[in-house]
């Protein structure tokens, strides 16, 4: 009788949690789905913030929490970023969660917590929603320039979805000046790590105690660097990291000898470089998905070049081996594992959906969303490692900064929409 009592007292109190969570969830703007044009196709309109502000980009995309719930952010990409929460879809999980809920924005949660100072702002939340084994993580990015620029703007802060109010949390600053670009978890050591822009370094949130540490950077002989939108963690602790981008626009040149391999951070040895860890195509990797059971990450660059990172033995010695690129036009800013290691599935600003084999490396399915669609038709699509447990994933479809329309969170299911339209996987 005591435990039918003490689990019977557990669910009564998560149902109240989930009760509040939605009460609080109503008072805000909310989005419908809406169902694309093809079977497997279902999107959301990011609804503008009480202030006003409109989500008009998103460069975090959207992330997941282990029951399937999805987070997204949508930012002005001049004073403020907005979180939104989905739920988990419809019973018997046949769509995806049919209402988007507003849960917070930056200015919003920093003034109530007091610590929003006049001229102070938020342009982006460009890391993924993360999700620390409790609770669901953003941190904000002021500028995106490699130049002196971030100096004159506020640095960034940390925001913690509160899963009791449904509202998102101001949980401090990071640093004075400068923003971060990504963040990835360490659950064992309770340890969220972001890297900055424009300097690169490396940043440390202690989850125990709320203090965040400066971490440093590798010798990487200049001032400002295109920082990896991507970080992971091995089994021993490890903070891998890349550095560097070719493309125009992004600091080129990149020395080779320095921004041709895999960094990392070591809490017992510091900083140090694996140079047999190559990136022949001289791009950092932006995109991760780890699958922690396997010891295996799956790692994208922008020009659509795939890594396999193998941490099966449990040693720091980890492998690397390069997938073969596929034939993609555009960048890449897409990747998508599926939960039985099969299939990466890749999006370029091409609006092209890939399907590949990972065994191979061979294209095996392909289709232009926007000719599936014609609310598809934009230049920016983002977003790795989301996905539901009924075999969706979700990113973000946005225009450019003058666009006159809100960001669109997309959700795929990639087998439906394959043979819906008549080429199945």
């Amino acid at each position: 009788m005591h435990v039918h009592r003490q689990r019977t007292a557990i669910w009564a109190a998560a149902l109240l949690l989930s009760l509040l969570g939605a009460t609080q969830a109503l008072a805000g703007p909310t989005a419908e789905r809406r169902r694309g044009a093809v079977d497997g196709l279902w999107y959301w309109q990011l609804p503008d913030a009480p202030s006003g502000t409109r989500p008009i980009q998103s460069w975090s995309g959207a992330g997941a929490t282990p029951d399937g719930t999805i987070f997204v952010a949508g930012m002005d990409h001049v004073a403020n970023s907005v979180l939104y929460r989905l739920p988990v879809g419809d019973a018997p999980a046949q769509r995806p969660g049919r209402t988007l809920f507003y849960v917070g924005d930056a200015r919003a949660a920093s003034r109530s917590a007091g610590t929003w100072q006049a001229g102070d702002v938020a342009e982006k939340f460009h890391t993924r929603p993360t999700w620390d084994g409790s609770a669901v993580w953003v941190a904000t990015l002021n500028d995106s320039t490699l130049s002196d620029a971030y100096l004159r703007k506020n640095g960034f802060r940390w925001y913690r979805h509160d899963r009791a109010t449904d509202r998102l949390v101001d949980r401090g600053l990071g640093a004075a000046r400068g923003g971060l670009v990504a963040i990835t978890v360490d659950r064992v050591a309770r340890a969220i790590y972001g890297s900055m822009l424009p300097t690169g370094e490396l940043y440390r949130l202690d989850l125990a105690t709320g203090v965040t540490r400066a971490l440093g950077r590798p010798d990487y002989h200049r001032a400002y660097v295109y920082a990896g939108r991507a970080l992971w963690v091995d089994r021993a602790g490890r903070v891998y990291f890349t550095a560097g981008n070719v493309s125009p626009g992004n600091g080129a040149p990149y020395d080779p000898a320095i921004f041709g391999h895999v960094h990392y951070w070591d809490p017992r040895t510091g900083f140090g470089a694996r140079p047999d860890w190559r990136l022949p195509a001289g791009n950092a990797t932006d995109m991760v998905q780890c699958f922690p059971l396997t010891g295996t990450c799956y790692l994208g660059d922008d020009r659509g070049n795939l890594y396999r990172f193998d941490d099966a033995s449990g040693t720091t010695a980890a492998c690397w081996t390069p997938l073969p690129r596929a034939d993609i036009a555009g960048r890449v800013r897409v990747l998508q594992v599926s939960a039985d290691q099969r299939r990466a599935y890749l999006v370029a600003t091409t609006s092209e959906l890939f399907a590949v084999e990972l065994a191979t490396s061979r294209v095996v399915g392909r289709v232009r969303l926007r000719d599936l669609d014609p609310m598809l038709d934009r230049p920016q699509f983002y977003g790795h490692d989301a996905w539901d447990r009924n075999g969706r994933f979700y990113l973000a479809a946005f225009g450019t900064v003058t666009a006159s329309y809100n960001t669109l969170l997309v959700a795929i299911d990639p087998i439906r929409l394959f043979r819906a339209i008549g080429r199945p996987l």
